[in-house]
């Protein structure tokens, strides 16, 4: 898998030359929000495309698949051209076409505007974003995509790493769930977009034995990795759990000033 991955376009195209410093770089349109605002923008629409995957009962492949795909489109993109509501719905009728389980184009923009129309009595007035704005909204973001549309995930490393170390680290199901879930959230983080998806893997596993009290140092010492940076990536991953509080406690004031910059969309 690894071998593969150093291959692939991900890492060539997606990975290996992205600093830090891009995913914190604001879109020269965007100056009228700050770095912080424009991270909590982006917390929200993640948080919009999972409640979107769980009204549509997509599995989580396809929505952290539609997650990197908003996350690169992004990169060189403005909110002031591209509403990020209709980007996250677009994200995830792409996603479900690549990871061959299309979702029907009429539930996503359904269900987009039920969760993006805050008062019921306006559910019934027209559709912010209609499926013929979800399909030119593709053509941009596969466009922004450099049609690179081959993604791997921490997902097949987390499940063989835990079959393979189950037995000489016992855990039980919430230690899995637990790994399952940090795994999820690094979706949310700059991690899953700054290291390979393998390593990610393997820094779970290492915080997941550590809450079970081993020494995950132990696993590592049995795998051929870096060790300094897995327990570097760990490190950024317990530290990005504060951050996320602190900015999900802007959500509410930065999504209304993307309100003012977003474009009409009846206009």
């Amino acid at each position: 898998m690894a071998l593969n991955f150093w291959q692939s376009s991900h890492y060539l195209h997606w990975m290996k030359a992205l600093r830090l410093e891009d995913l914190k770089r604001i879109n020269p349109k965007d100056t009228s929000l700050d770095m912080s605002e424009v991270e909590s923008i982006h917390l929200a629409m993640i948080s919009l495309m999972e409640e979107l995957g769980a009204r549509l009962h997509i599995n989580q492949i396809i929505i952290c698949t539609a997650i990197l795909i908003y996350r690169r489109f992004y990169l060189t993109q403005s909110f002031c051209d591209f509403d990020p509501r209709l980007v996250c719905g677009t994200a995830l009728f792409i996603s479900s076409k690549i990871e061959e389980c299309q979702a029907r184009l009429s539930d996503i923009t359904t269900s987009l505007h039920e969760l993006t129309t805050p008062y019921t009595e306006d559910r019934e007035a027209f559709f912010e974003f209609t499926e013929k704005d979800i399909i030119e909204c593709e053509f941009f973001v596969i466009e922004a995509m450099q049609y690179d549309m081959i993604m791997h995930h921490p997902f097949p490393t987390l499940i063989k790493l835990y079959d393979e170390f189950e037995v000489e680290f016992p855990m039980d199901e919430h230690s899995f769930k637990m790994a399952w879930d940090l795994t999820l959230y690094t979706y949310r983080t700059h991690l899953i977009m700054l290291h390979p998806p393998f390593m990610i893997a393997h820094a779970v596993l290492f915080l997941t034995l550590v809450d079970a009290a081993y020494d995950g140092h132990d696993m590592l010492d049995k795998c051929n990795i870096n060790h300094d940076m897995v327990v570097e990536i760990a490190t950024e991953l317990q530290q990005s759990i504060e951050e996320h509080k602190a900015l999900c406690a802007l959500q509410a004031t930065s999504l209304a000033k993307l309100a003012e910059v977003v474009p009409d969309p009846f206009a």
